[in-house]
């Protein structure tokens, strides 16, 4: 029997796996081949097969492809560099699309836009059977994927920016940003800003299609509020009023932070201020929160901040983050299925070519924000807010036997009690207590210690 030893780098064929067998190759062929309609004894498919495992042999992709056979993978494109979301749509996509048994041919296209002319001319080499765009958020890469497209390779879209052409799957933004701004609304705050990039639509490397979402639906919940957006906050408004900060695209890949730190700090410089702000995302948020610390601008004392996508490390900030979650495994799912079917020569209907996900809002407790708009709170449920740590007088709207008295502790440093609130307390009480923004243990009677700081406890929209 010939020598089983390679060299470095050589790569073990069929002919010479039969040779060293003394079998033919059409033998070992249909031995590898699960679909073969050509019978083999069973001692010999298995023989052929640990023989094909211990030299490493390894079927020949392009040949395979040469003579009309199917590549058996699928390529995903996906934008994003280090945001948490851009990492969660590509590894559910990926996931569903080895569940369907496809190889994933996978290229990550943030860091450089001469990286995506390379990245398609690499998927129609490889003849992908099909192809998900995550996360386009480059418009001059529309031109490199019509020539996927060109080269009769079906595309879907997943988030980031439509192709004209192509099924695109999507959360609701629009309405995952007016809900949200909606709940900021009905907690009292009257005053907010949108921290956002919103693109021109020339500007390279613009967040085209997610910017006006947010814009968009920003405005129409201040509308439906009776509010609009103005150019510049005024002192003790009749109407809620809303205010845009633009934010730019960050200079540097590796810190997708900056925008928040400068839009928050041209936030800071306003002569009034909003007592909520929007962040676009989680990671804008956090660098919203580096300023107001640095600032010594309390959060949720001063300003109320919420993100978006709903990134673990919202979870160990001082103040867990208010923010926004979309369904990236259903849309990820949703887009490989129709992929499949394009893959397959199936059509699909117009009214199935746009999906939007609903996005679920998670309210993180306390509400935040609303410490420094006593004024505004003044008539809601007859509450009057003092400063932290002080007694809160709510008979009015308590029922009797549910708070006992507590004095405030005189002398020394007083910890804060662990609040939370009482799950033995009316549906209305429980509902007022979160508009006024406290968070309370309950006692009997009629007063009670209320702190609008933190908890530590997570409380999700249902």
């Amino acid at each position: 029997m010939a020598s089983e030893r390679k060299t470095p780098g050589s790569k073990i064929t069929q002919h010479e796996l039969a040779h060293q067998l003394g079998v033919s190759r059409s033998t070992v062929a249909a031995a590898l081949n699960p679909a073969s309609t050509i019978k083999l004894k069973e001692t010999t498919r298995e023989r052929i097969i640990k023989a094909a495992e211990r030299l490493n042999y390894r079927p020949d992709h392009y040949a395979r492809i040469m003579r009309g056979g199917r590549s058996g993978a699928i390529g995903i494109l996906h934008f994003g560099g280090l945001l948490q979301v851009a990492a969660e749509r590509a590894f559910h996509a990926a996931n569903a699309v080895r569940r369907e048994g496809y190889n994933v041919v996978s290229a990550d296209l943030s860091w450089s836009s001469a990286d995506i002319e390379a990245a398609c001319s690499s998927l129609i080499d490889a003849r992908v059977e099909g192809v998900i765009v995550a996360g386009m958020n480059i418009p001059s890469a529309v031109a490199e994927l019509e020539r996927v497209k060109e080269a009769g390779i079906p595309v879907v879209t997943l988030s980031g920016n439509p192709l004209p052409w192509a099924p695109h799957f999507r959360g609701d933004t629009r309405r995952g940003i007016h809900d949200l701004t909606e709940h900021l609304l009905g907690l009292g705050h009257r005053q907010l800003c949108l921290l956002s990039h919103i693109s021109t639509g020339n500007d390279p490397g613009a967040y085209v299609w997610a910017g006006q979402e947010r814009l968009l639906g920003f405005q129409a919940a201040l509308e439906q509020a009776g509010g609009k957006l103005v150019k510049n906050f005024t002192a003790r408004p009749k109407a809620p009023q809303g205010m845009l900060v633009r934010t730019e695209n960050p200079a540097d890949a590796f810190n997708p932070f900056e925008p928040g730190i400068t839009g928050m700090r041209a936030i800071l410089r306003q002569r009034l201020r909003p007592s909520a702000v929007l962040c676009s995302n989680d990671e804008v948020a956090f660098g919203a929160m580096k300023v107001c610390r640095e600032e010594g601008v309390s959060i949720p004392g001063e300003i109320a901040l919420t993100g978006y996508d709903d990134t673990s490390l919202g979870q160990y900030c001082e103040v867990p983050l208010t923010t926004v979650r979309q369904p990236n495994r259903a849309m990820g799912e949703a887009a490989l299925e129709a992929l499949l079917k394009l893959i397959r020569g199936e059509e699909i209907p117009p009214e199935a070519r746009l999906l939007l996900f609903p996005c679920k809002s998670l309210c993180e407790a306390p509400p935040a924000g609303l410490s420094a708009r006593n004024a505004e709170l003044q008539g809601r449920g007859g509450a009057r807010h003092k400063s932290p740590g002080r007694l809160v007088d709510l008979d009015a709207i308590i029922p009797d036997g549910i708070l006992r008295r507590r004095a405030p502790q005189t002398g020394g440093s007083e910890r804060t009690p662990d609040l939370v609130s009482s799950e033995d307390a009316p549906r209305s009480f429980s509902s007022t207590v979160r508009e006024v923004g406290l968070h309370v243990r309950p006692r009997n009677r009629a007063h009670f210690l209320a702190f609008p700081g933190r908890t530590g406890h997570r409380e999700r929209a249902s």
